[in-house]
């Protein structure tokens, strides 16, 4: 007789028994997939002596990726059936120990620059600048740059990078950061790197299933592979910047900004995606000569990239004024006969030097941005996102280098049979998001030289950008201020008590007794993938409710919750933030007198929308 009592049926030809047939107490208390003592809800798979060759499965266990149930999508009742398809085994990401034997070099004195020298690429000025001068060649790759290109260069990055929003930064400061790292990734034969290609193998992907959910379990854990994914609109952008006619544009006056035209009659307007396309269409209007646009995002012709604005074409005559705040550009339709044409590609430069330089221009802002909320100027005279930092106004809250970053060119760009000149034939060996501590000193060490004092200062590269979820099924930021470079990432890291931001007044919300709140770290699965991957570590803080700013009546979360913020914020003693928890003087620390993390007036806490973040390999 089989489980349960009565005759054993006959198999089919393939072994498989009672097909189709509930087996949820046969099967699902038996199952040799999990313990006697499991919940039956978590059973699944394999059972040989009621269902034969086949498996005992339900839709949830497909969802949970139970071994043997790869084939049980949309299976209401567990019944017996064939459900499996083993899926490949994800490919081994775990590195061996570091080898420990690369000493981490001397730092230096500060060396000053040259007298009469920019201490910043921010400060280098085209006006008057030999075209020769200013930075030596290293290497038979790409020619040296003058100052004057670095200016021009300079400008349009900043343009672009300046323009990023937590909603809206497919171009931005961290994005190219990473891109110089990404670049320097040697192939998997040991060849290359720093070659201005990346492979595009998973670029452009999108996360999500035909419902939009990335948090749905949908895919193979095998299919987890890193990528460059989430750097295209960089590389294009860094391309167009490349092979863009600087003589006939922005190095000799032809196009300027901020600028307008006076004394001009206006032909026609129109709205365009670039201000090529507003040119384009003056030479193309009878009697336009010149032309007005503002500075518009980059146009990714592969992509989804850019808006609009308006073409104002103008008669000729007009007399152009710059202005010292603004984004118009006044253009002429033709630049001058005379007007020499040249590109960085024309002039030998290399991309991957451009790609090297985009990223200290990146550093160099962010630690502009850092610098300007120290004084208070949280948007940045250039109005981008709200940034708190941890000690603004306070001394020492500024980052003052002791030397410049020094732009270094000679590095020779792939040769490559694709699509595009950017695009590498091969793969790069790439570091895995989850690694550990030990398995990314190895990766460093192997891949790059790298001592574990070197690992820990590139990976401060983090404290720059945000994760973005249907790339890499990864949310939120790294910290909050995620367009200033600073240290914060490291305070994050080790678990510094910090101050708790979670409005765009940077009001520094702590506990009870306006002591910096205590970190407390937690594991999240994003569920993308079959197993609950990939891990992302989230941070929070043990603090008050934002009592300045009623955090209580925001709504978005449990009423009950919300309630007793409110009586937290409202009844409490005087001098105190909010009630505290415990029992101690005032003064204390919660961390000394609060034994529950988890309730009460002074709990763990995070910023809904922008969760501090980190990932294994941050850990």
């Amino acid at each position: 007789p089989g489980v349960g009592g009565g005759n054993s049926p006959t198999p089919d030809e393939s072994g498989l028994l009672r097909a189709g047939q509930n087996c949820n107490a046969e099967c699902r208390m038996n199952s040799v997939n999990v313990s006697a003592d499991a919940p039956l809800a978590d059973a699944g798979g394999d059972c040989p002596a009621w269902c034969g060759t086949g498996q005992c499965c339900t839709h949830i266990d497909w969802y949970r990726g139970v071994d043997g149930c790869e084939l049980a999508q949309g299976v209401a009742q567990p019944v017996c059936g064939h459900w499996k398809r083993p899926y490949p085994q994800p490919s081994d990401f775990r590195r061996g120990l570091p080898l420990g034997t690369v000493p981490t070099p001397h730092s230096p004195s500060p060396t000053p620059a040259p007298f009469g020298a920019p201490l910043r690429i921010a400060d280098i000025e085209c006006e008057g600048a030999s075209e020769v001068d200013g930075v030596g060649a290293a290497g038979v790759g790409g020619q040296p740059w003058s100052a004057c290109e670095m200016a021009l260069v300079r400008d349009l990055i900043l343009r672009e990078i300046r323009r990023a929003t937590a909603g809206r930064d497919a171009i931005s400061g961290a994005r190219l950061l990473r891109l110089a790292f990404h670049d320097c990734l040697r192939y998997e034969d040991d060849s290359g790197g720093c070659d201005g290609c990346l492979n595009w193998e998973g670029v452009g992907n999108v996360l999500g299933g035909d419902n939009g959910r990335v948090e749905d379990r949908e895919l193979p854990d095998h299919t987890r592979t890193p990528s460059n994914n989430g750097l295209q609109e960089s590389v294009r952008f860094l391309q167009y910047i490349y092979t863009l006619d600087l003589g006939h544009s922005w190095a000799t006056g032809c196009w300027q900004t901020p600028a307008t035209i006076s004394g001009a009659t206006l032909l026609n307007e129109s709205r365009v995606r670039s201000v090529e396309a507003c040119r384009d269409l003056c030479r193309g209007t009878a009697g336009c000569a010149q032309f007005t646009v503002p500075q518009l995002e980059f146009d990714d012709p592969d992509g989804e990239w850019g808006r609009s604005g308006p073409c104002r074409l103008l008669t000729g005559g007009g007399v152009v004024h710059t202005l010292t705040a603004g984004r118009l550009i006044a253009g002429q339709a033709w630049c001058a006969a005379d007007t020499p044409s040249w590109s960085l590609q024309s002039r030998r430069k290399s991309r991957a030097d451009l790609f090297a330089f985009a990223s200290l221009v990146a550093v160099e802002e962010g630690i502009a941005r850092h610098n300007w909320a120290c004084d208070g100027d949280r948007r940045g005279p250039h109005g981008g996102p709200t940034q708190c930092v941890q000690f603004e106004g306070a001394p020492g809250c500024k980052i003052n280098s002791s030397q410049p970053l020094y732009f270094k060119t000679g590095r020779t760009d792939c040769e490559t049979a694709a699509d595009a000149p950017y695009k590498a034939e091969k793969r790069e060996k790439q570091a895995d998001e989850h690694f550990n501590g030990t398995h990314v000193v190895a990766f460093m060490e192997s891949e790059f030289g790298f001592s574990g004092r070197e690992t820990v200062a590139i990976m401060g590269a983090h404290t720059m950008g945000r994760f973005h979820q249907r790339q890499s099924a990864h949310k939120y930021v790294w910290t909050t201020d995620f367009q200033a470079f600073n240290n914060q990432y490291y305070r994050n890291i080790v678990g510094k008590p910090d101050w708790f931001f979670d409005d765009d007044a940077c009001t520094k919300v702590g506990d009870a007794w306006g002591n910096k709140g205590t970190a407390v770290w937690i594991a999240k699965m994003n569920q993308a993938f079959r197993t609950g991957a990939p891990i992302q570590w989230i941070q929070k803080k043990v603090v008050c409710p934002n009592c300045a700013d009623r955090s209580y009546e925001r709504g978005g979360r449990h009423a009950d919750r919300l309630a007793q913020d409110r009586d937290c914020c409202l009844d409490k003693p005087q001098g105190a933030q909010c009630r505290p928890d415990g029992h101690g003087a005032a003064g204390s620390a919660a961390a000394a007198r609060d034994d529950d993390f988890s309730d009460g007036c002074e709990y763990s806490h995070f910023i809904f929308g922008t969760d501090e973040t980190a990932l294994s390999s941050d850990m």
